[in-house]
């Protein structure tokens, strides 16, 4: 998948696209900010894409499912490994053109991970 055509397909759904250096991919508002390795890998490329363009621009309960219980961690860390730089993904804090943002997505799922680790140590201590 080019550039131009990962551009054109966010285009149909209103949506732009800020290629970047690091990371993997993320929305912000109507912007989808993808890290420019990822088009090299065309059925990668086209499962992230999709996946950050039904995303919406609020925080709510679809966002946080789709994010828990959607994609590959196995892809993703394909990809860190190869481009080392797509591990500041995993952070729940960045910042694009001057401007701090939170994922509050990733944060809920981080905690609800180490609860269940928790739970699963409390059982089996």
């Amino acid at each position: 998948m080019q550039p131009a055509e990962v551009m054109a397909e966010a285009k149909k759904h209103g949506l732009e696209v800020d290629f970047i250096t690091y990371g993997i991919a993320s929305r912000i508002g109507n912007t989808i900010l993808m890290n420019i390795n990822l088009p090299k890998y065309d059925a990668y490329c086209k499962k992230t894409l999709d996946h950050e363009i039904r995303h919406t621009p609020v925080v709510d309960k679809h966002n946080f499912m789709m994010d828990a219980f959607e994609g590959s961690i196995i892809d993703n860390l394909m990809f860190s490994l190869k481009h080392p730089k797509a591990f500041t993904q995993f952070i729940p804090f960045g910042k694009y053109k001057g401007i701090w943002f939170i994922d509050v997505n990733q944060i809920a799922v981080y905690i609800i991970g180490l609860v269940l680790l928790g739970v699963f140590l409390l059982l089996i201590l």
